[in-house]
């Protein structure tokens, strides 16, 4: 076999590729004359993983010979030559775990006292690529630890990586965070959701719960997509207008907006009525059940919840109306603090009414919120305690575009006009 290398400085990748290719076709076939018996004729399977393993076995010894060559190139002498112009020495070998045709080859390589061991492009090849990467992040976005994807990581990317290691190859995730928050908004979004969630974030060694807000799109066709997110200390009327800002400066069309939801939480209230004071508001209707059914006695809890969430499936706001009429005049006199949340912010709890049939159900909650809280939730029982409000925001960015990627073609039902 012969030995090829050749500096990739010099920009000569490509010869010294040529060099490993030739070097390849002979140990292929020298394999599969090995491997296969010829008075037999094998079958499709044993073929198959002949010349796998020949394939295998070439590009290993194609790598290892340039590995070779590299040395006595360093060095400045063959290996126990005496010359006067010998640079360093070689120090016994090592060797690299390389991903090619679906499993890990190891290359052995002579080590060096100075200078770089392997030739460049056998370093390339170690290092994981970008499918790799892809997939590590999305290993640990589907819930995985740190140490059970470096469990893996010797079948993933040829080498055994520390969890440390693993969550260097991850930083690539909070280097994107602050680019996807201040990418431009260039679809009009008709329905806007604002919601929140609280997390625990560790600063200067205390744990403390702060708020995670959320602001959510949908277009005309049903598109969703995950806009802002936003770490606060608290949930009120500046953390949220400071995200209903960050939207507009970003290119969200006031305008085009018909509806924008959200709970009852007062500061987020406020800010929507001072940045969209011309966006109907509408009451997360599965909020008020919540608060109707948290605030009846355990003997009532079942029927006040049947009896509210009944409210709410009205054929149309008038029969709703009634409907919540008939409520508060069963329950008030016993259970005023049941029927007060049915009593307040009233005109907001049936704007869906206003829009088309079909979008009534996926317009009166912020539901679609809800799988966001959830994923990021699971990866926190993975986490624990984020350190600082960094990790807090990177995490949920990297939950958010993952979900944005799963949704992105797949519009909410019911959001397409049926053809006639």
């Amino acid at each position: 076999m012969r030995a090829v290398y050749h500096n990739p400085k010099d920009g000569e990748v490509k010869v010294a590729l040529a060099g490993v290719m030739e070097n390849v076709s002979e140990t292929i076939l020298a394999s599969l004359l090995s491997t296969l018996e010829p008075t037999t004729m094998p079958s499709p399977d044993d073929l198959r993983e002949a010349m796998e393993e020949g394939l295998a076995r070439g590009l290993v010894a194609a790598l290892e010979s340039m590995s070779q060559a590299y040395a006595v190139d360093v060095v400045g002498a063959k290996r126990y030559e005496r010359s006067a112009s010998r640079r360093t020495r070689r120090s016994g070998t090592r060797s690299r775990g390389i991903v090619l045709l679906g499993k890990t080859l190891r290359v052995q390589f002579p080590k060096l006292r100075q200078g770089k061991s392997a030739p460049e492009l056998v370093r390339l090849l170690a290092k994981p690529g970008s499918k790799v990467s892809n997939l590590l992040k999305r290993m640990w976005l589907r819930g995985l630890s740190l140490r059970d994807i470096a469990k893996e990581s010797e079948a993933l990317a040829g080498q055994s990586m520390s969890h440390e290691r693993v969550r260097w190859e991850l930083n690539e995730l909070r280097g994107q965070a602050q680019a996807w928050r201040n990418r431009p908004i260039d679809r009009p979004y008709r329905y806007l959701m604002l919601d929140a969630f609280y997390v625990s974030i560790t600063r200067g060694g205390e744990a403390s719960k702060e708020a995670v807000l959320l602001a959510l799109g949908i277009t005309e066709d049903g598109h969703k997509e995950v806009l802002e997110v936003f770490v606060a200390p608290t949930e009120s009327k500046e953390s949220w207008g400071t995200v209903l800002s960050r939207l507009k400066l970003r290119g969200l069309d006031v305008k085009a907006l018909r509806l924008v939801l959200s709970d009852g939480h007062a500061g987020l209230i406020q800010a929507i009525d001072d940045h969209l004071p011309k966006v109907t508001r509408q009451r997360c209707v599965l909020h008020k059940i919540r608060n109707v059914m948290g605030r009846s006695p355990r003997a009532i809890k079942k029927e006040t919840g049947r009896a509210v969430s009944h409210i709410f499936k009205a054929p149309s706001r008038s029969e709703a109306e009634a409907r919540t009429q008939a409520f508060v005049d069963k329950y008030k006199a016993k259970y005023p603090k049941v029927v007060q949340p049915l009593e307040t912010d009233v005109e907001a709890m049936f704007a869906f009414y206003d829009f088309p049939p079909r979008l009534w159900k996926s317009l009166r909650t912020t539901n679609a919120l809800e799988r966001v809280n959830r994923e990021f939730r699971r990866k926190l029982r993975e986490v624990g305690c984020l350190q600082g409000g960094e990790a807090a925001l990177s995490t949920a960015v990297a939950v958010a575009t993952f979900l944005n990627q799963q949704w992105e073609g797949r519009p909410i039902k019911g959001f397409q006009k049926k053809k006639t």
